[in-house]
């Protein structure tokens, strides 16, 4: 699997830690990684409460349009229930687009590694990370059962052309792959 980080991604000191990481083996150390990024970005604030409100409101406005514009108005979930995008996105810190088919066996060995991490880190209570799914399966019938057996996570509705975009835009041109996304810059 390979790890890309969005060159407008959540800050340069998350970057620099990313980057000298000397190995991704696992999702879990992705998440760990980005945990406590967040835990010392929250240590090192020094804003009043009512002032740190006020900005948190505003940013989530703005976060939302921007994953919306990207994801679009909905996302889908593992039952296959869609869900507005902007409210299973708002207070996210950091948005972990995973890219993969079910036709790719280093996928298919991945994404188990990476939903057990997911639902281990909910059960802890993360709620700064969200990881959603953008299929490059090559129709809507293998995006539904990859994704409903495969993953705990959120996934963008089935569309080659948004996968194919959305590869771009981060130059992905390999599967599978995880992106770090900072929800405020796209």
């Amino acid at each position: 699997p390979v790890l890309f980080v969005s060159p407008f991604v959540v800050d340069a000191r998350l970057v620099a830690l990313i980057r000298h990481t000397t190995t991704f083996k696992t999702a879990a150390t992705t998440l760990l990684i980005i945990r406590r990024f967040h835990n010392f970005q929250k240590e090192e604030k020094h804003m009043s409460a009512p002032e740190e409100k006020k900005q948190d409101d505003a940013t989530t406005t703005s976060s939302s349009a921007i994953m919306e514009d990207l994801f679009g108005p909905k996302l889908v979930m593992v039952n296959g229930e869609e869900q507005p995008t902007a409210s299973l996105l708002a207070d996210k810190k950091t948005v972990l687009l995973y890219f993969s088919a079910h036709w790719c066996p280093p996928c298919r060995h991945f994404t188990p590694i990476l939903s057990k991490a997911y639902k281990e880190y909910a059960a802890e209570g993360d709620k700064e990370t969200e990881v959603v799914f953008c299929s490059w399966d090559n129709s809507i019938e293998d995006f539904q059962e990859y994704h409903q057996k495969e993953m705990s996570f959120p996934a963008i509705p089935y569309s080659r052309e948004t996968g194919q975009r959305l590869g771009q835009t981060y130059g992905v041109d390999g599967i599978p792959s995880l992106v770090a996304i900072d929800p405020q810059t796209g």
